[in-house]
Formats: structure tokens, sequence, C-alpha cells
């Protein structure tokens, strides 16, 4: 079945194994940040119990004269406590930021894992188109020299042609049938690769759209890729938002320093009385409201520690972050350079493939008409061919270096 390079995207965004594992990479840190934000809510706690109480036993100090005291056995408990946090230093925003933060981080990753998926895919679809186009040229190199072969036996039943010379390009034929077994094999491999990303069901054979590796690459200059690149980057974007979270950990550690505000509130039902003498079968009941101050004092000769070890760490991400912009302009700076060169060559390819078409035509004129020995022949056979892989291959190495400059911006 034919299929279009946008078809295979839109299936492997459905169905690849990898960007599912990102997907839920972003649910998770989704319900992360829902998780942080309940740090806003009341803290409600309630205790409800039962229990037997046994008689008091009541004896001097010196645990002397002692003497059993009635107590009601059954007793009950029930209480209830809301406490709300009013401020606790920073620390319940700066988990929410340090969630959200983390959230943003999830879904580049997973457009990361896209690009990565897709350039895959590209590179998977355009090797199968070249495969496809060197299927073509074998087939029709090999009917060409059976053609040949077919006037070469008849010289030779002519005895103007050796029958070393057959035999020789009976070889050449058959050297052209191994060729074709290994591109076949080739494709049923990379029809496997691309059925298993894409979940396609496994009978199905993929034909690539042969007007793809053709399709005109409009690349600007080397200066506009390096815009693009800083600007989308997704391993760029990645490794600022990296260094935004550890940033935000500084903040959070901070936070450890400073004290936390909370109202709360109080009810509570018990019985019997069994703090009073003797002790009294009845409930008490009483409520509470008041306003709470804690602080870690401890907090002064630890907290540091975690403050300095978080700057270690966002230090790093910066030198990390200025690392990827080099790796990332470097690695576009090449793949415009490749791109350059596969365009400029594609021209050179061209005039070579007219010259050994040209080449072929007249050994093969003056090997009939016995004028030359089947050594030029043969390299003349084997120069056209090659001319009509290597303008074949510089098709496809064109996009291939196209799309590679698409994948680092981002654009895939």
């Amino acid at each position: 079945m034919h299929y279009s390079l946008s078809d295979i995207f839109a299936l492997a965004d459905q169905n690849s194994h990898q960007l599912k594992v990102s997907q839920v990479g972003i649910e998770k840190a989704d319900r992360a940040v829902r998780v942080a934000k309940d740090g806003k809510l009341p803290v409600i706690e309630s205790f409800l119990g039962g229990s037997y109480i046994g008689n008091q036993t009541l004896m001097s100090r010196g645990f002397a004269d002692a003497s059993s005291v009635a107590t009601p056995h059954w007793g009950n408990a029930m209480t209830l406590e809301i406490k709300q946090s009013i401020y606790e230093g920073g620390s319940i925003t700066g988990a929410i930021t340090l969630g959200e933060l983390e959230s943003q981080l999830a879904r580049l990753q997973h457009e990361q894992n896209k690009q990565e998926v897709r350039f895959t895919l590209s590179s998977w679809y355009l090797s199968l188109c070249r495969l496809c186009n060197e299927e073509k040229i074998y087939l029709s190199s090999k009917h060409q020299a059976e053609q040949l072969l077919e006037q070469m036996r008849a010289c030779f039943e002519q005895g103007t042609v050796l029958k070393s010379d057959v035999t020789r390009y009976r070889l050449y034929l058959k050297d052209i049938e191994i060729e074709l077994e290994k591109i076949q094999n080739q494709q049923t491999t990379l029809n496997y690769y691309l059925l298993t990303v894409t979940g396609l069901p496994s009978h199905i054979k993929i034909q690539p759209d042969e007007s793809y590796p053709h399709a005109e690459a409009k690349v600007t200059g080397d200066t506009e890729w390096q815009q693009e690149v800083n600007l989308n980057s997704f391993r760029i974007k990645t490794a600022r938002k990296e260094e935004a979270i550890f940033f935000q950990q500084i903040e959070n550690a901070r936070s450890a320093k400073r004290p936390s505000i909370y109202l709360w509130a109080s009810e509570s039902l018990q019985g019997p009385i069994v703090s009073a003498m003797p002790p009294i079968n009845k409930n008490l009941n009483n409520w509470q409201l008041g306003v709470g101050l804690r602080f870690t004092i401890s907090s002064f000769y630890t907290a540091n520690k975690k403050v300095r070890l978080h700057e270690s760490a966002w230090r790093q991400s910066k030198e990390n972050l200025q690392l990827t912009i080099d790796r990332e302009q470097m690695e576009v700076n090449e793949a415009y350079l490749k791109w350059t060169e596969s365009v400029n060559q594609l021209k050179v390819r061209e005039e070579y493939k007219e010259l050994a078409d040209e080449n072929y035509e007249v050994v093969s004129e003056r090997y009939l008409n016995g004028l030359a020995i089947v050594t030029e022949m043969l390299d003349a056979s084997t120069e056209q061919l090659s001319a009509e892989l290597k303008l074949a291959n510089k098709r496809i190495e064109i996009y291939y270096n196209y799309s590679r400059l698409k994948k680092l911006a981002g654009l895939l």
C-alpha cells in the first residue's frame, strides 16, 4: 500500500510506544501539580474510638496504702480538628511552581521524542525510497544486460564473439541478481521497522511515495537556521526548562528557613471524665480556635547546606544549557554544509549519468562490431549502473539532510 511520509508520521503519533511513554509522563506530571495544589486546602482530621477502662488504683506517694477506686468501664472519644495554612514560607507555592515547571518539561521531552521518532522514520522511509529506486535500476540494468547477452550469443554462433565473453557477462548478470536479493531483504527489514512503530498490520507492504525524495527542499541561509534552532530546538528548550527547575529548587530549599503560620480549630467529646476523683460517668465536650506559629530552629544550620547543594546543581544546569546550544549550533552548521554539498553535487551526478549512458552506447556499438573487448563492455555497464545508483542516492541524500535540519529546528 502507498503511504506518504505524513501518513507515517500520523500513524506513529497514535501508535508509537516511545511516544506513549512520554505521553504518560505528561499525565503523571500534571497529576503531581494537582497534588501540590492540595497543599493550599485545609487539613481535616477526625478520630472516633471506644475503650474499656479498668478501675483506678489510688496509693500514697511512697506507693503504699493502695486502694481501688471504682471507674466507669466503657469509654468513648471523638475529635475533629481543622488546620488551614496561611503562610508556609513559600514552600507550598514553590512546590506548585516546581510541579508546573516539571509538567512543562515533560511536554518538551514528549515533543523532543516526537522529533526523534519522526527523524528515525524519515531515515527509514528515505532508505526504503532509495532501495526501491535501486531495485528499479538493477532490474533495468538486468534487462539491458539480458538483451546484450542475447546479441552476444548470436554473435558467438556466428563466430565473432568468444565463449568467455558470454560467460563473463552471464557472471555479471548473476552479480545483479545477488544485489537484487540483498535489496529486497533490506526492504523487508525496513518495512518491518516501519510497521512496528506505526502499528500497521504485519501483512502490509509499505510502498513509499516516489515523488517525496524529489520534492524541493527549501532551505534558507546558515544564519537563519542558527536563529531558528536557538528559538525552537526542543533540546535547547529542555535545557532551559531544566535550569529553571534547578533554580526553583533553590527557592524551595530557602523556604525551610522561614516560619509557617496557620489557623486551627478543634472539637472534642470524651467520656467518662477519669481525671476527676472520683471519676465522673459523663461526656465532656470542648472546642477551640487558634492561630499557630511554627519555626524549625535547626534550619539555621541545615537549610543553607541544601541551598548550596541546589545552587551547585543550578550552575551545572547553566553550563549544560550553554553546552547544548553549542552542540546544536555545530550540528546545524554541519547539516547545512552537508545539504549544500549534496545540492551542488546533484548537477554533477546528473552530468555524470549522461556521460555514462553515452559511454555505454558507444562501447556497446563498438563491441558488437568487434572493435572493443568484453572488459571494456563490462566496465561501461558497471559505470552506467554506478552512475544511476549514485544519482538516485544523491536525491535521497538531499532530503535526508533537509530532514535533519528540520529536526534540529523542531519543525519535522
